[in-house]
């Protein structure tokens, strides 16, 4: 990935009932933890959300064997569990 900036990315995909609901991509930081914030749960609709974080440096990869844009990703079902793994990702 010569000659390309690395910028760090935030996006979230929210599913209902097995669909795509929305999706959302910022590289704000602060819009990113406005936006997992509002997401509400709730028993009677099945709701998961994942959250991916790409960091503006690469790490290797020894089964592709070459170099990959560093991130985190998970999907979670309920807001304390996505909170505090989106506290965990923007960690410095």
């Amino acid at each position: 990935m010569k000659g390309k900036k690395l910028i760090q990315k935030f996006y979230i995909k929210v599913y209902k009932h097995g669909l795509l609901a929305s999706s959302f991509d910022t590289s704000k930081s602060r819009r990113f933890l406005h936006r997992c914030r509002a997401e509400k749960f709730s028993d009677s609709m099945k709701k998961k959300v994942y959250v991916k974080v790409t960091y503006p440096y690469n790490l290797y990869d020894p089964v592709l064997d070459k170099e990959i844009q560093g991130y985190n990703d998970g999907t979670y079902s309920d807001s304390e569990e996505l909170l505090k793994a989106v506290t965990a990702f923007l960690e410095k």
